[in-house]
């Protein structure tokens, strides 16, 4: 018998032990348990589906906290499309392509203060997570609270781009230029408006309040000038913890002024940050009320998730991101 003889009758036998167990199949008596391991079969087979899907596809992903509002509102479900800025293998793994975010994308990204598990136990929790549609969060503090592994902000300063915060308002100077802008004027395609809570006249206030709380902490007298405006303007209503920090730091230098952390903290806060290459700056839009790039830096193009299209949920909020 020649090869393609035997190949045919592999093939036909191959067809035929197919066609019989399907005939069984129909057939046999069905049961509790035949029933119940189709069902489960099924089941398990929608959960690879969906979760490869949304690992490698168009991933939803539930918004923890208002540091987006009012784009963007605390328990909001969108869709992220995870092929936007290249493709990871897996969790915390390598990435095929890398492109960069434009300016004004809402982008996903590992948060850069988590403490990440093994690329294998990472996996495993998303797999577990998105398989049950995002009912099920084994990523937890000892205190039963889910950990922030992915935040969601906006891409406001690009590869070599040195950005600027003065009075809560971003100035970014793009690379090549001299010259500094207000972040809304350079993002011609995305437009958006930072929500902020707090007016330009009232830091006065803040830093008041902040250098006359530094000098209380060290034990120094408070000028009369901070005491005065203290006095006139009253307490802040609201706090740019950011910006109280860097008046904090100029009471350090001050009191330290040979002190090589406060120097680099004065130099930074006046230079602003430097955003190197395969790198972005992210902020939220809630401007007041965001952790965001001010606290933690830049981000690693590698470490992004994906970009957000689309609010899907609530109905009353679908609209394009």
């Amino acid at each position: 018998m020649s090869f393609l003889d035997r190949l045919a009758l592999f093939t036909e036998n191959r067809i035929n032990r197919r066609r019989q167990k399907k005939i069984d199949k129909k057939n046999a008596k069905k049961t509790f348990w035949s029933e119940t391991k189709d069902w489960l079969s099924a089941f398990l087979f929608a959960i690879i589906v969906v979760s490869l899907f949304n690992m490698w596809g168009c991933q939803q992903y539930i918004v923890p906290t208002g540091s987006m509002e009012t784009t963007i509102m605390g328990g909001d479900r969108l869709f992220v499309n995870k092929r936007a800025y290249g493709t990871e293998l897996y969790s915390y793994g390598p990435k095929r392509g890398d492109k960069t975010p434009e300016r004004g994308d809402v982008i996903t990204f590992y948060n850069p203060e988590y403490k990440s598990s093994s690329p294998f136990v990472e996996s495993v929790r998303d797999l577990i997570f998105l398989g049950t549609f995002t009912l099920v969060n084994l990523n937890k503090d000892k205190s039963g609270n889910p950990l922030e592994k992915m935040f969601i902000k906006r891409a406001v300063g690009l590869p070599g781009d040195r950005v600027r915060f003065i009075n809560g308002n971003v100035y970014i100077r793009r690379f090549g230029s001299t010259e500094y802008h207000k972040e809304q004027s350079l993002s011609s395609k995305k437009s958006y408006t930072p929500y902020r809570l707090i007016k330009d006249d009232e830091y006065d206030s803040i830093r008041s309040y902040a250098e006359g709380f530094e000098y209380n902490e060290k034990g120094m007298s408070v000028p009369s000038y901070i005491e005065s405006s203290l006095y006139l303007k009253g307490m802040p209503k609201n706090l740019d913890y950011f910006e109280a920090e860097k008046y904090l730091n100029r009471v350090d230098l001050y009191s330290e002024p040979n002190n090589t952390e406060f120097i680099e903290n004065e130099v930074a806060a006046f230079y602003g940050n430097y955003v190197k290459e395969n790198h972005i700056l992210p902020l939220g839009d809630n401007r007041d009320g965001s952790h965001d790039g001010r606290f933690f830096g830049t981000v690693s193009n590698s470490k992004i998730n994906g970009r957000a299209m689309f609010i899907v949920f609530p109905f009353s909020r679908m609209k394009r991101l």
